[in-house]
Formats: structure tokens, sequence, C-alpha cells
């Protein structure tokens, strides 16, 4: 694994382990509220998107439509983790949340290929 970071998970799954081997890429927009610009780097990795200026199921949405296999939406404040709330019965990918730190982190490392093991829990 590239580093361990404490994730939300979004509020649909109840619990969701998977091991992926794939890059971190950053959405272009970064805010992933529009389809985003840059599936072909997307496609078969994990979207890292900015929380903010749109509901937390589109942005995991837009990430699923580019192809991502999962997204990590990164908090854009420093505070603890709480479940990412909204409709993701849509969304077959997994989605979560990060912290602030965390997400810095892996914009450093975005590209960088990894096996990125997902395991969440509901924090609710």
């Amino acid at each position: 694994m590239c580093a361990k970071y404490a994730v939300a998970q979004d509020s649909y799954r109840s619990q969701v382990v998977e091991m992926l081997n794939a890059s971190t890429v950053v959405a272009v927009p970064e805010m992933g509220c529009t389809p985003l610009e840059n599936a072909e780097q997307m496609a078969g990795n994990v979207a890292v998107i900015n929380r903010g200026a749109c509901k937390y199921a589109d942005k995991a949405r837009n990430a699923e439509a580019a192809g991502a296999v999962a997204v990590i939406i990164t908090n854009n404040r420093i505070e603890p983790l709480v479940t990412i709330p909204g409709d993701f019965s849509a969304v077959t990918i997994p989605a979560m949340m990060v912290t602030q730190d965390g997400g810095a982190e892996l914009r450093k490392n975005s590209g960088r290929a990894c096996a990125i093991r997902i395991g969440m829990r509901s924090i609710a």
C-alpha cells in the first residue's frame, strides 16, 4: 500500500472491503460536479475529488461515468470525518471521504500505481 488513511463511507453501503491495483487521479474539474474531462486518465483508477459545490453522489456518478473504480472525496476543512450523506443507490463504485491532510497527501502522490485496499465501515 502507498499509505493508510482513515475514511468515511457513503451512507448507502454498510461495509465494503476491496483490493484494487490502481492509481489515484485528481479529477478535472477538481470539484467533480460536472462530467470529468480527464476520463482517459481516470479509467481503471481511483478518482480524487474535492468536497463542496454539489452533492456527493453527483461526484461519485461523474467519477464512475469517467471509468473510475472508486472515488475518494477530500475534505475541505479540518474536522472529524462523518458518513457521506446522499442517495448512492445508482452508484456501483465505492465512495469515501478522507481528511483534508489525507487529501493533500493523495494529491501529492497522484498517478502513483499502488495496491489500494478499501475497507470501509459505518461511523454514523
